[in-house]
């Protein structure tokens, strides 16, 4: 590998990889891996389910919070 590469790639190792950051990457993967398998998968699908997901997510933490103060 040429030096110039590898110091950017060192570079950028030290770039802050911020929660949005990780939900673009997150979804990118979910539309790629399942677009391979099912061309009629759509980036709004993607985005539609991970939201979803997030507000089952919260919903869940809400009830198991009040649970534990009753």
């Amino acid at each position: 590998m040429n030096v110039k590469l590898e110091e950017l790639l060192e570079r950028a190792k030290t770039v802050p990889f911020t929660q949005e950051d990780k939900e673009a990457q997150r979804r990118s993967f979910a539309y790629g891996n399942t677009k391979i398998e099912n061309d009629l998968v759509t980036w709004k699908m993607v985005d539609d389910e991970a939201e979803r997901l997030w507000w089952g997510l919260i919903e869940k933490r809400l009830m198991n919070k009040s649970q534990t103060h009753n």
